[in-house]
């Protein structure tokens, strides 16, 4: 029984360091989880072995000791190894730290400041920038992509963000529900009429353009707050 017991109990513990060895950052936590059950089996195999103070070197007892070392110190390792999301967006006093995309290798973040903090009825919201640009695409003013600028627009733009010049103005915008017709059959057939959801920009729109391309997931922009509310609850991001 016990050496069926202690079988068992190291085939658990190579197979626990196995995958702590193949795990990836985000799996860490798991089996940090995992070595502190690991361990707590090891304890109870330990008890019902009846092994006290016993210390015979090559006897079960000293073995699911070691056992337990090995636990012990994996979890610890897990503990450490594990990666620390990477923050969105940071408030420093009055400006936005936006956090870029890994791959942007420029600059990781860009700074912004309100432009209308003294215009009453506005405010700030955080939205997720890949739902909100989808709204931007509706606009009939809606520019490319950064990706079809040339390249003097590009360069300008991307020094105009970097945070070594200082903290720019951010996005101010404009959110709605708008009717949309969709003609059919050439006109023949009355429209089909849609209500969509329509974000526009007062100034702003290179500079929400390079954020999506640079790999931001989340901006801050000013709008009125008769317009916040709607915002919120369909562009909204979670810090």
């Amino acid at each position: 029984m016990k050496h069926a017991a202690y079988i068992l109990a190291i085939a658990g513990a190579i197979a626990f360091g196995f995958h702590q060895q193949h795990a990836d950052n985000d799996a860490k936590e798991a089996q940090l989880s995992a070595a502190r059950d690991a361990n707590e089996q090891i304890q109870l195999v330990m008890t019902e072995s009846e092994c006290g103070n016993q210390v015979a070197p090559d006897g079960l007892c000293a073995r699911l000791k070691k056992l337990t070392l090995i636990t012990r110190y994996t979890a610890l390792t897990a503990g450490v190894t594990r990666k620390k999301p990477r923050d969105k967006m940071y408030m420093i006093g009055k400006i936005w730290q936006v956090q870029l995309g890994a791959n942007h290798t420029p600059y990781a973040h860009v700074d912004f400041k309100r432009s209308r903090d003294h215009v009453d009825g506005y405010t700030v919201v955080t939205v997720d920038v890949d739902r909100f640009m989808t709204c931007f695409e509706r606009d009939t003013l809606a520019i490319q992509r950064s990706t079809n600028w040339t390249q003097e627009k590009f360069e300008c733009i991307r020094d105009f963000l970097d945070p070594k010049g200082g903290a720019c103005d951010m996005p101010v915008i404009g959110f709605s529900m708008r009717t949309v017709e969709h003609r059919r059959l050439w006109g023949f057939l009355s429209p089909r009429i849609e209500m969509v959801l329509v974000a526009g920009f007062t100034n702003g729109r290179h500079r929400a353009r390079y954020l999506q391309y640079a790999g931001a997931t989340i901006m801050p922009v000013e709008v009125h707050e008769s317009q916040a509310v709607l915002l919120r609850k369909h562009c909204g991001a979670d810090m």
